[in-house]
């Protein structure tokens, strides 16, 4: 009856080893969204895109504001009691009228571009995690920041204090993998020192 004995403790030897991997053991991982988005290059790019495009709106819309406060300006100068005045005071509502409309038109169709591209991004790098997590056996991933806390900035002190992760070890978290399963990635979006965080 010893050759049973000592198969069981050989098994009792191995089985710690095999389950030792995030993977094999709890199967849990966690994941720093807010990085995996600042390396993503194709994101970035498409972003800063976005907000060049939004520069020029505002530096045009504020020339265009310049332009039709001279207008209003030039008006004054009229006899308020003139046809020209009339006219013009017309034509100028009219005017303010289109420009707010064209205003709010651009502004829609800028914030629209970028929440259509954060949305398209965000799916793409679900799909990458969840692909990952398949391969590797996890099953719970938890989202989380590894973002500094700086006592200057009153959203990075909020943004930590109300982050639910409190510690973790640097194994688990699987952020750098995912972003170098990214097209274009960068690892400057991710924390370097990886270190776990209380």
């Amino acid at each position: 009856m010893l050759y049973p004995k000592l198969l069981f403790i050989a098994c009792l030897a191995i089985v710690p080893g095999l389950c030792s991997s995030t993977a094999c053991g709890q199967g849990i991982a966690i994941v720093d969204i807010g990085a995996i988005f600042r390396a993503h290059g194709v994101f970035t790019q498409q972003l800063d895109a976005i907000r060049a495009e939004a520069d020029s709106f505002k530096n045009n819309s504020m020339q265009m504001q310049r332009e039709f406060a001279q207008k209003v300006e030039n008006l004054r100068q009229l006899p308020p009691d003139s046809t020209e005045f009339r006219e013009q005071e017309s034509r100028l509502a009219k005017e303010a009228a289109v420009l707010e409309v064209g205003e709010k038109e651009q502004m829609r169709k800028l914030m629209l571009a970028e929440a259509k591209l954060h949305f398209s991004t965000y799916q793409q790098i679900n799909q990458l995690i969840s692909k990952y997590c398949n391969d590797q056996s996890i099953t719970l991933v938890l989202k989380f920041t590894n973002e500094p806390m700086d006592e200057a900035n009153p959203n990075s002190i909020m943004q930590r204090v109300n982050n639910p992760l409190l510690y973790h070890k640097k194994e688990l978290d699987i952020t750098p993998t995912i972003i170098s399963l990214l097209p274009g990635s960068s690892q400057l979006g991710s924390n370097p020192k990886g270190t776990s965080q209380r």
